[in-house]
């Protein structure tokens, strides 16, 4: 899947999520450890690292190399932006217990390899192995939210972790 569009068409399924309400926000899977406001990497592999740093100390990550791994190697088969400035890298791995996430922001944007331009907004994920529904619902959801006007702009405004999940939990309602 390599347009918003493309991801967005993935179908909805029934499933567990983070919410307490029962929907599908990427907020849930969020903490302020995990948001980079300010991306330090100038190429996709610089920016992959440092991302998935903020994963060594999460709880459901089993093995932060492991699931690096798994993020380089599905980033290997294809770029992960998917247009609008922004890329989803992830992994499908049993170095997670559950989704993780993390989000990070480059004023400047990154290379990663695409024809749809600079990557401004990255965010990663790890899905258990097993979870194949719901690794198509985050990925229809992120589509869903990151289409919606301003939502870009206005992350890459916000002045600190703290508001960028401020602006996620007002944009994911």
């Amino acid at each position: 899947m390599n347009t918003l569009s493309e991801v967005g068409s993935a179908q909805l399924t029934t499933g567990r999520t983070g919410s307490r309400s029962g929907r599908l926000r990427l907020v849930d899977y969020l903490d302020e450890k995990r948001v980079i406001t300010d991306l330090r990497g100038a190429t996709c592999d610089q920016v992959l690292r440092e991302m998935i740093a903020t994963f060594g100390d999460h709880p459901r990550v089993l093995d932060p190399e492991v699931f690096g791994a798994a993020v380089f190697a599905r980033e290997a088969q294809a770029s992960t932006a998917v247009g609008g400035g922004l890329a989803i890298p992830h992994a499908r791995t049993d170095a997670v217990t559950d989704f993780v996430a993390a989000l990070g922001r480059s004023r400047d944007g990154v290379d990663f390899g695409s024809p749809n331009g600079p990557v401004r907004i990255v965010v990663m994920m790890g899905i258990p192995s097993h979870r194949l529904k719901g690794y198509l619902r985050m990925l229809s959801h992120l589509s869903y939210i990151f289409k919606r006007p301003g939502l870009v702009e206005d992350l890459l405004e916000a002045p600190d972790p703290v508001a960028v999940l401020a602006l996620l939990r007002r944009h994911e309602g």
